[in-house]
């Protein structure tokens, strides 16, 4: 499988836009748990609020991966920074003698 290559911005910029998507995730799981009745009783009320808790639960937790994600890309970016940074160190020494 061929993938283009993808430059140290660029992963910086993917982490971003997962950060991002974490955020908008996160907001989507606060509007679902709110935009509930409280008024509504009964036992249709209670399995309706029931759903609605575990879908705004799977919200959060996709939140979360989406974060953890965006640190986990960041890290790699960083380190492929530093590697460039140390490639480029070592190349500038080739060929001197000491």
């Amino acid at each position: 499988m061929d993938m283009p290559t993808l430059s140290v911005d660029g992963l910086e910029a993917i982490a971003t836009r997962l950060d991002r998507c974490a955020e908008h995730v996160a907001t989507q799981a606060d509007r679902t748990r709110s935009a509930t009745s409280d008024r509504w009783r009964g036992p249709a009320a209670e399995r309706h609020q029931e759903l609605v808790t575990g879908h705004a639960r799977d919200l959060d937790e996709l939140a979360r991966a989406l974060r953890e994600a965006a640190r986990r890309v960041c890290h790699l970016g960083a380190t492929a920074r530093a590697r460039v940074t140390a490639l480029g160190e070592v190349d500038l020494t080739v060929g001197i003698r000491r």
